[in-house]
């Protein structure tokens, strides 16, 4: 099953705020990156965050795994005028799913994944860059 590809709308810090990603480049295949750009950023489009996705075949070809980059940078104007990158905060993530998976397990383990990844406990360890003690 193949997923289009669109502009994706998350919540910002905020929880009530309202981002959109914006499709630059959908996959083409294989170990291709589909593409998205936070456009409304401060900064030229090289310096905007980005989110991408790749999918390939993994270990002896009894799975396929999806590669997950996003890149925030942190952008300033300088003395000139000029934006800068001071630095880019991200986040690599890969998602391995066993061909032999039922669809009810990979659908679970997706949902509950990105949940986790959005609970208030997990960014709140992310933002202060320490695990849970």
């Amino acid at each position: 099953m193949t997923v289009s590809a669109g502009d994706l709308v998350v919540k910002k810090f905020d929880n009530s705020t309202d981002v959109t990603y914006t499709l630059l480049a959908a996959s083409a295949g294989d170990k291709i990156p589909a593409i998205w750009r936070q456009n409304s950023a401060p900064g030229t489009n090289g310096q905007k965050p980005t989110f991408t996705m790749a999918s390939r075949p993994a270990g002896n070809g009894s799975a396929r795994a999806l590669d997950f980059v996003f890149q925030y940078p942190s952008v300033y104007t300088d003395t000139t005028g000029v934006t800068r990158v001071r630095s880019k905060c991200q986040v690599k993530s890969t998602a391995v799913l066993p061909l032999d998976a039922t669809d009810t397990d990979i659908q679970e383990m997706a949902a509950q994944s990105m949940h986790l990844m959005a609970h208030a406990g997990v960014i709140a360890a992310i933002v202060s860059g320490y695990a849970a003690t």
